[in-house]
C-alpha cells in the first residue's frame, strides 16, 4: 500500500490578503476589510514570532556544536537577521500557522463587531 493514497494532502495557495477567506461562518470577515486586515497581519506576525524562536534554538544547536564567534556583535546581527527572515517567511505563507489562526478566529471577530457597534450606541 501505498502511504500517498493513504493520507490526503491539503496544500493551500500563500496566504494573503486576496486569497483567504475565513471558513465556517455565514458572514466571515473579509481579509479585505480594515478589521480583517489587521488580523491577518496580527497572525502573521505571532507565526513570525514562533518560526523566529524556532530559527534561534537551531541557531544555539549549531554554536555548540561548532563553538562560539569570535565578534561581539555576531549575536545580535544574527537575531535581527533570523527576525526579517522569519517575518518574510510568515508574509508570504509561512507554516500555514497564520492562515489556520485566521480562519479559526475570523468568524468570531465578526460576531464581535455588532456587539461593539452595540456598545457604542448605548
Amino acid at each position: 500500500m501505498n502511504a500517498l493514497t493513504v493520507l490526503p494532502v491539503n496544500i493551500q495557495k500563500p496566504f494573503t490578503a486576496g486569497n483567504v477567506t475565513s471558513g465556517g461562518g455565514s458572514n466571515p470577515v473579509s481579509p479585505t476589510t480594515p478589521q480583517g486586515r489587521k488580523l491577518l497581519k496580527e497572525c502573521q506576525q505571532f507565526e513570525s514570532i514562533l518560526i523566529a524562536s524556532w530559527w534561534n534554538e537551531v541557531e544555539k544547536g549549531l554554536k555548540d556544536i561548532s563553538g562560539p564567534d569570535s565578534d561581539p556583535g555576531s549575536d545580535t546581527m544574527q537575531g535581527m537577521g533570523i527576525q526579517s527572515a522569519a517575518a518574510a517567511i510568515a508574509a508570504n505563507g509561512g507554516l500555514g500557522i497564520a492562515n489556520m489562526l485566521y480562519h479559526e478566529l475570523a468568524p468570531s471577530l465578526h460576531q464581535a463587531a455588532p456587539a461593539a457597534q452595540a456598545l457604542k450606541k448605548s
